[in-house]
């Protein structure tokens, strides 16, 4: 069984944003995408995914990852 097999490569990035609250919030948080997306579309992601965002701070990439290919039907078993 090869790593594709279950696997996609993707990228790690670290994203920080403003909340636009009653009281201005700044968040900071990891995700991993696949690797077809650019920063443009990363920054709308945050914008549309996240609630209540002022404003994209910054997304960094931190390097390679891996995304399990099917995660929605994973049923936590080391089997499945």
């Amino acid at each position: 069984m090869k790593i594709e097999d279950h696997w996609k490569d993707s990228f790690i990035y670290c994203v920080q944003f403003l909340t636009a609250e009653q009281i201005e919030r700044k968040i900071t948080k990891f995700i991993v995408l696949p690797k077809k997306y650019t920063s443009q579309e990363i920054e709308l992601m945050v914008g549309t995914k996240f609630k209540n965002v002022k404003k994209t701070l910054f997304i960094d990439e931190l390097g390679d990852g891996l995304l399990l290919k099917e995660l929605e039907r994973y049923d936590g078993t080391f089997n499945g």
